[in-house]
């Protein structure tokens, strides 16, 4: 027999060394791996915690694992899809009250953190059926949210879940559905040079109707283009909904011409979990997926890395250059394992370009230059925070990523502090929730915020 990972005992353990729910003792995918954080596993090093965590920071943590069931939606709820499972929103009370995708993510990251995989399974579940139903999981679950999907990290949940579980059971029922939907990426997302970009299903109505309704919070008024004009800036508009980043400087408005370095990093992390899963399966196929995986990571160091740098940048594949706005997208191919030591190393160099006092810029400042819009400086979001902590940690750089992933858990202990609720961004000039809104937060935010701080304080303090 194999020499046997800690992790594999422990997932033996979990499943009771037998049944169908056991996992093979000789699967390689629990041997010399290092993974990417898990929040039901992770943490960093001994000589990169403080002791324990402050009275306030404490509080704030009881207080999320008691809210966050408030923030679950019974499967009666009205709404566009009747959903089987009870399923997580951003918000109690008001604000956001529909299933948001890649909210969902970091939501079950900080569910399963707390221990509470029933609902995490749930969430999961839910996002398979739309995923039958539709093809895709929807940017979210509200009617005006369907014609597009958002970054598909539900390969990421069911990988965290799985880590969590040691379910192959489990693991089996989700195999098709994450089939599907990388075939609906695969077939519906790829741009011309192999690589994938984000786009849309909408209708030319619907495209004149999101132009007009977005255009201004980008600085555009709509009154003086054309209905043809209208339809190809709502078709980049929607694309960039569907990045989740909406809206930012990093596409120059033509997000559809883009190949995106986040996308592209969490689309080589879904082929390299395939073959995992494969693997763990005792299924054959696995050298497919690590031959996807391998031809995805030649394409984006060919394209994305600037080589004077040695950095990440989004492709525009259309003007063949790359663009000229440094994000925290640059995290995510740390996170997913597709950056070599030496970017990776360049990274770390570089956080002086992102990092401030109060956590992680979401794009790099630029002097005289007034903020695109609200995925641009000054704020700080939950899940690039969530990407640069779990990144640094799979990369090798402890000490940074315990750095991070403080500010992280001080800013949002000292703004609860402060306002007695969780925001769903923040200002990481200024430590403080006024970052840059362009719509209503009236509801109280306990989506991705709460479930990043939970994994942080997790990876910080352990239990």
């Amino acid at each position: 027999m194999k020499d046997i990972s800690a992790k594999l005992l422990l997932a033996l353990l979990v499943s009771g060394f037998c049944g169908s729910h056991s996992v093979a003792a000789e699967s390689e995918y629990y041997v010399g791996r290092t993974p990417a954080v898990c929040p039901a596993s992770a943490q960093a090093p001994a000589a990169e915690r403080k002791a324990k965590p402050s009275q306030g920071a404490l509080e704030l943590r009881q207080f999320i694992a008691g809210a966050m069931p408030e923030s679950v939606l019974p499967i009666t709820s009205e709404g566009y899809f009747k959903l089987p499972k009870p399923y997580s929103v951003p918000c109690r009370g008001g604000g956001f009250r529909d299933m948001f995708y890649w909210d969902t993510y970091f939501t079950n990251a900080g569910l399963l953190t707390i221990g509470d995989k029933d609902q995490a399974l749930n969430n999961i579940e839910d996002i398979a059926w739309l995923i039958d139903t539709l093809g895709y999981m929807p940017n979210g679950t509200g009617r005006g949210l369907i014609n597009r999907t958002q970054p598909p990290l539900f390969c990421m949940m069911v990988r965290d879940y799985f880590d969590a579980t040691a379910d192959t059971l489990f693991l089996e029922r989700m195999m098709p559905r994450l089939e599907k939907e990388y075939t609906y990426w695969m077939t519906n997302r790829l741009a011309p040079n192999g690589l994938n970009r984000y786009g849309h299903s909408a209708t030319d109505a619907e495209l004149i109707d999101f132009c007009k309704e977005i255009a201004q919070r980008v600085r555009i008024d709509p009154s003086t283009l054309s209905d043809e004009a209208r339809k190809t800036l709502g078709a980049h508009l929607l694309a960039e909904a569907e990045s989740g980043w909406d809206f930012n400087p990093r596409f120059k408005g033509r997000c559809m011409d883009f190949n995106p370095v986040d996308l592209n990093a969490i689309l080589y992390g879904y082929e390299r979990n395939m073959a995992d899963f494969i693997r763990i399966l005792r299924r054959e196929g696995a050298g497919g997926w690590e031959a996807k995986a391998a031809k995805r990571k030649a394409l984006m160091d060919s394209t994305m890395i600037d080589p004077a740098t040695d950095l990440y940048f989004d492709y525009d594949y259309v003007n063949d250059c790359r663009s000229d706005v440094y994000s925290a997208a640059v995290f995510w191919p740390l996170w997913q394992g597709a950056a070599s030591a030496e970017s990776a190393a360049r990274v770390v160099e570089s956080l002086p370009r992102l990092e401030t006092a109060y956590g992680i810029l979401t794009c790099e400042l630029r002097p005289g230059e007034e903020p695109f819009a609200q995925w641009d400086a000054p704020n700080g979001w939950a899940p690039l925070h969530y990407a640069a902590f779990a990144g640094l940690d799979r990369a090798g750089y402890p000490a940074e990523a315990a750095r991070i992933a403080r500010k992280y858990v001080d800013v949002q202990t000292d703004i609860f502090g402060a306002t007695r609720r969780l925001w769903e961004k923040h200002n990481a000039l200024q430590g403080n929730h006024e970052a840059h809104h362009e719509y209503d937060l009236s509801g109280e935010f306990l989506g991705w915020t709460a479930g990043t701080y939970l994994a942080a304080y997790k990876y910080l303090y352990g239990e």
